[in-house]
């Protein structure tokens, strides 16, 4: 099943599924142990996406170790993000040369967490959710935000907070508008 692969330019490899029984390679296991076993089995399956995707731009057996914040330490010249939640898990990376930054992020269409909503949209935003029925719309707003943090946060090392007014987003090409 190929969830983000056809939202991303082709120069990006993505890789979708993951092995959540695959070995970690030197360096990867550090703070593994600490992990509760449901956060460990995402991780390995992380790590395993992005072995396989990074090995499709000829990077065979890069260890992905986890630099300040969990965030991914990618090759040279290589971008890339990594995102799972129950039942799936993905990875994307491109040569830097070719795309500048990627953020991917999935999550359950299920509600937010109790309180979460208030955290995650600004008083603007929930105002302006949409009332559809078989969406729900802020946990869709957490993903994107999340999606974006993931892009800029390794250019520009900022942190997670979001001005109160909400991101600025760029325009997009039609075709990559979600």
């Amino acid at each position: 099943m190929a969830l983000i692969h056809d939202l991303l330019p082709a120069c990006a490899v993505t890789v979708e599924g993951g092995d959540e029984s695959a070995r970690l390679l030197p360096g990867e296991e550090l703070g593994v142990a600490r992990m509760a076993e449901k956060r460990r089995r995402e991780f390995v399956a992380g790590r395993s996406c992005a072995r396989a995707a990074l090995a499709r731009l000829g990077w065979h057996g890069f260890p992905v170790l986890a630099g300040p914040g969990r965030m991914p330490l990618w090759p040279p010249g290589i971008v890339g993000s990594i995102t799972h939640c129950e039942g799936y898990c993905a990875c994307t990376v491109a040569r830097a040369s070719e795309l500048r930054t990627v953020g991917i992020d999935a999550e359950l269409n299920v509600p937010l967490p109790a309180g979460a909503l208030e955290v995650v949209c600004t008083e603007r935003e929930r105002a302006s959710l949409p009332r559809l029925p078989g969406v729900h719309w802020p946990t869709l707003v957490f993903s994107a935000k999340e999606a974006v943090y993931k892009a800029w946060y390794p250019i520009a090392r900022c942190s997670r907070s979001m001005p109160t007014g909400g991101p600025s987003w760029p325009a997009c090409e039609p075709r990559r508008t979600i």
